[in-house]
């Protein structure tokens, strides 16, 4: 079926009732009909006043204008009965149309129309000018109209309500997609330091080994420097040509930290934290390093700003094929909410080496980060 005669049907079935009470109204006749004059034009009135209701939606002004205004101007030049079904009613559904589908101007407008129109039966139509018909027309007419205006009223601030909160949505989804574009273009610039700093090595071990050609041991040792450290670049630049690189962004000349830095984060930090490292210690690629790094930093900054925490520990558990990171604290816990750009920074650092985060939250039980990252022991 066709949108537009979906949208329309209430409108045309509408008509169609009022229309057949109307004819009903004449025919049978009911003790509605007052006053004198010609049946068949009384009968054209009320379908003309019925027809324009089918427009009543779509043209709310212009439906609600001939509705009220074809019976008087008919009257004016010919007797016409008095229906209620015929003209009553159409009269009513109009009034509540333009006050609820129309502007606000147009509303203000078909009820001047209407209180014109009512005005004519006060004064111009002899079966309605006693008080009680007065009262009657008028009262319906006005709760009509003013309940138009109620229905459209509700009908706006709830679209309104519903776009802000679109918008809020939006805005949420915008913020939470340009976090991560920043974090892998943060990731990707620290990377490309490492990668620079291993092809930098290799650059000097191969010229040394070329100035040392009469000494075969210092060669192979120099060759084979080359080549693992040219395997762990090749390694680190896999992961910065998957992700985004801000060309324009200024890499920072301070030298990226690694592991061996956290006992300085920590001891730096206002809440009371302790280091605890299990396993035995190894060195690992730079980037699975300075991804730790940078998960645990930006976990005790967390402690540090939300969790109104007393103490935090953070933990290094080295397993043989894998790194394991925990922060925790003993804050409020559900002040760490379980998102924000932090979080989504430690996902993209866990994900770039193929690990996981897991974050805990509990009222009154502290928050928890626990990160996976996979290792391969690190080449000489």
């Amino acid at each position: 079926m066709h949108p537009s005669v979906v949208r329309h049907w209430p409108d045309v079935a509408i008509a169609a009732v009022v229309a057949g009470a109307a004819t009903l109204e004449l025919l049978l006749p009911l003790t509605s009909v007052m006053g004198d004059g010609s049946r068949a034009v009384s009968l054209a009135v009320s379908l003309i006043l019925s027809a324009a209701l089918v427009f009543r939606r779509t043209h709310p002004l212009a439906a609600s204008a001939i509705v009220l205004l074809t019976w008087p101007v008919v009257y004016s030049v010919t007797p016409v009965l008095v229906l209620f079904w015929g003209q009553f009613v159409p009269i009513v559904v109009a009034l509540y149309s333009v006050a609820r589908h129309g502007s606000t101007r147009h509303g203000i407008y078909g009820g001047l129309i209407g209180g014109a129109t009512l005005l004519f039966f006060d004064f111009r139509v002899p079966e309605l000018n006693d008080t009680a018909e007065i009262v009657f027309h008028w009262m319906f007419c006005t709760v009509a109209w003013s309940l138009g205006r109620f229905v459209r009223s509700y009908d706006v601030r709830a679209h309104a309500q519903a776009r802000r909160a679109v918008l809020a949505e939006t805005s949420s989804r915008e913020e939470a997609m340009q976090a991560v574009v920043d974090e892998r273009a943060r990731i990707a610039r620290e990377l490309h330091d490492i990668v620079a700093h291993s092809v930098t090595v290799m650059v000097v071990q191969a010229g040394a080994a070329q100035k040392a050609l009469d000494h075969p041991s210092y060669v192979n040792s120099a060759l084979e420097s080359i080549r693992t450290t040219g395997t762990s670049a090749l390694q680190e630049m896999r992961r910065v040509v998957a992700l985004i690189r801000d060309e324009d962004a200024v890499s920072s000349l301070a030298p990226q930290p690694t592991l061996e830095s956290l006992r300085r984060l920590v001891s730096e930090m206002s809440v009371p934290t302790s280091l605890t490292i299990e396993g035995v210690e190894r060195p690992l690629e730079a980037g699975v390093g300075l991804s730790a790094y940078r998960i645990v930093q930006e976990a005790l900054t967390n402690v540090r700003r939300h969790s109104s925490a007393s103490s935090a520990a953070v933990t290094l558990r080295y397993l043989p094929e894998s790194l394991e990171v925990e922060v925790a604290d003993n804050g409020a816990g559900t002040a760490h909410a379980l998102g924000g750009n932090g979080l989504i920074g430690m996902r993209e650092r866990a994900a770039m080496c193929g690990g996981s985060v897991q974050l805990e939250s509990a009222p009154g039980a502290g928050f928890r980060v626990a990160v996976s990252l996979p290792t391969t022991p690190a080449v000489a």
